[in-house]
């Protein structure tokens, strides 16, 4: 009764709760759900498999009692579509292959991470090859917050797409789908023959996010709450569905599409003319808010003017005082891109000896849920004057930055433990963490690395030759 169950068969899966005789798919959903979001406690958060139950029981237990808290006054339920609506959904902005001018525009919200997703993925590939020209599929993004590496898939695959090359990433995201991790994003980006500055900025970047945001809310708008989820001209269909489901419904959209174009409608604006004439029926349009309207693609914008960051005592700085160039980074520790950052720009003050000063700060991002702990142990390093030496060993282990490793890497280093556990365990440094993050952001950081050149700004992790050009430029300038 306390969890609100008033009728059998009821389960709870780690608190989730299922009601009455689920087929086997609904319950192959859950159990997998909770077996990635377990393994991503125990194996990266460093959880027995007890805490990892208990702090999966309590998240799913909050989430379903959260329509109850609050006031105690039953909240209004938010409208949704009826099953049977015909929802043309809006596709423009959004990764897209078949036909240019299709009878059929199939749209999926979808995630990497998604097992189903994967597994219709040759239906999909069917489907195309069935109809050729005659459909369209429109891929929106729609990570699900269980599958903790969906979401930077999603922000890889649109740094992909802006270089126009979405699908070859997502069939390797698909065909590599327990390897989500950041260093294989970046390899797969080399391998395709990304521009690897833009790809590392457009990875983080406030784009991208928005991006995100805009295919998210218009799959809650549309009631697309799991993955795959499929509008065929406007048609819903659940699930990781056979070829004959998608043909039926494929092979009524079609009749209707000649239909309309027997009677005077263009094949180029068919999908617009059939919203048109579903509205004077059940169909409509979903239109998508003027502030999440699909972000216009522009070119790298130039190097912005030269700012003046302050550098106090408190933070970690390599190289004179006085040098005639400073470089002063933000970093996250759990960035691939930044690590690579750390060797090159070392490599390339190696060229400029006694010239050039190297400032440290954190900006670790939201996404990455050990970087600012990881920020903090390194001030704490930082303390004890063995900054460089922890913060080369945190970039040999990005991966591995958890409370137990972060106190291992101290003690490797011979730090005074009770020093430096005291630091972390009353969060010393969480401020000036905050404040450099906050400062950062004052200055146009909203990525990382992200590294300014006597105050003048510059993004990703760029080769040493590069980074070596804008140490000359800058002393040139002098």
């Amino acid at each position: 009764a306390e969890f609100g169950i008033r009728g059998t068969p009821n389960f709870m899966v780690n608190g989730v709760n299922l009601r009455g005789a689920q087929p086997y798919e609904r319950f192959e959903e859950a159990v997998r759900a909770e077996i990635t979001a377990m393994r991503a406690l125990i194996d990266d958060e460093g959880k027995s498999l007890s805490e990892a139950y208990t702090a999966r029981l309590a998240a799913n237990l909050q989430a379903a009692a959260a329509p109850s808290q609050g006031n105690n006054q039953q909240r209004p339920a938010r409208p949704t579509p009826d099953p049977d609506d015909v929802l043309f959904v809006p596709v423009e902005g959004s990764p897209a292959k078949g036909g240019d001018n299709p009878l059929v525009t199939i749209v999926e919200f979808s995630e990497f991470q998604c097992p189903f997703c994967s597994r219709v993925g040759p239906t999909v590939q069917q489907i195309l090859d069935e109809y050729g020209d005659q459909v369209s599929i429109v891929f929106k993004h729609n990570p699900l917050s269980f599958h903790p590496r969906a979401e930077p898939a999603a922000r890889a695959a649109i740094a992909a797409h802006n270089q126009g090359k979405f699908w070859e990433f997502h069939d390797l995201a698909f065909a590599n789908q327990r390897e989500l991790t950041d260093e294989n994003f970046v390899a797969w980006a080399e391998q395709l023959g990304l521009n690897m500055d833009q790809f590392n900025a457009d990875m983080t970047a406030e784009a991208t996010t928005q991006r995100i945001q805009q295919d998210t809310q218009l799959a809650s708008r549309v009631a697309a709450r799991g993955t795959p989820h499929f509008f065929v001209n406007g048609v819903r269909l659940r699930g990781a569905q056979p070829f004959d489901r998608f043909k039926t419904v494929i092979d009524a959209q079609i009749e209707a599409a000649n239909a309309a174009i027997a009677g005077g409608a263009s094949r180029s604006g068919i999908y617009d003319h059939l919203q048109r004439e579903a509205n004077r029926g059940a169909a409509r349009m979903i239109t998508p808010p003027a502030a999440a309207q699909a972000p216009t693609p522009q070119a790298p914008a130039a190097p912005p003017a030269a700012v003046e960051i302050p550098i106090p005592d408190t933070v970690p700085s390599m190289g004179p005082a006085d040098a005639p160039v400073t470089i002063v980074e933000y970093t996250d520790y759990q960035c691939p891109f930044c690590s690579r950052f750390a060797n090159n720009v070392k490599q390339a003050m190696e060229q400029f000896p006694g010239q050039v000063r190297l400032v440290v700060k954190n900006f670790p991002l939201g996404f990455h849920q050990q970087a600012p702990l990881a920020a903090q142990a390194s001030l704490a390093a930082h303390a004890q004057g063995k900054f460089w030496e922890y913060h080369d060993i945190l970039w040999q282990n990005t991966r591995a930055l958890h409370r137990p490793n972060l106190e291992q890497y101290a003690e490797q280093l011979g730090l005074n433990m009770d020093e430096f556990r005291a630091a972390l365990d009353n969060s010393t440094y969480e401020a000036q963490v905050n404040a450099e993050m906050a400062e950062g952001q004052g200055f146009g950081v909203t990525g990382t690395p992200a590294w300014f050149v006597n105050g003048v700004r510059f993004s990703g992790a760029q080769p040493p030759d590069q980074i070596a050009q804008r140490i000359q430029a800058a002393l040139d300038a002098e």
